[in-house]
């Protein structure tokens, strides 16, 4: 079963999301602030981790810092930011610290949400294929050497 974390601090908009989510196959955790979307993540397993930026208790861009400082104990897929924060600076001090990806909520309404997440998802799981694909192959002795 697939595993989202989404972190939001808007009940409304986290109930909603859980919603959409659950409806769209994935068992879903609440987190309601960074600090607890942090006790969630470092446990690892999620397919993603859908997070705002501003928060009360600890902010989207420190969850990423502590995250990077405490990794997971199993891996976690993609970090999506979602947020009305949609300054540059912001979306890329996102990514610098570990974000794969980056969606403003007023450009992208909750029930396209699902449907990028898995876009994301699927996105960075054919990345990692190819590079393990391709160390795998640069590792191989050539076939036909002379």
């Amino acid at each position: 079963m697939k595993k989202i974390l989404i972190i939001e601090d808007h009940l409304g908009l986290r109930s909603l999301a859980n919603q959409i989510f659950t409806a769209a196959g994935y068992t879903v955790t609440e987190a309601s602030n960074g600090q607890a979307g942090l006790d969630a993540a470092v446990q690892g397993g999620f397919n993603a981790i859908v997070c705002d930026l501003k928060m009360p208790i600890m902010d989207g861009m420190t969850f990423l810092a502590a995250l990077q400082q405490h990794p997971p104990t199993s891996p976690n897929g993609p970090i999506i930011i979602y947020s009305n924060f949609i300054y540059e600076y912001a979306k890329d001090e996102a990514i610098r610290r570990g974000a794969s990806a980056f969606i403003a909520k007023d450009t992208l309404g909750t029930g396209e949400l699902v449907s990028e997440v898995e876009r994301i998802i699927n996105q960075q799981s054919l990345a990692s294929e190819f590079n393990t694909t391709s160390t795998d192959n640069s590792n191989s002795p050539a076939e036909n050497q002379g």
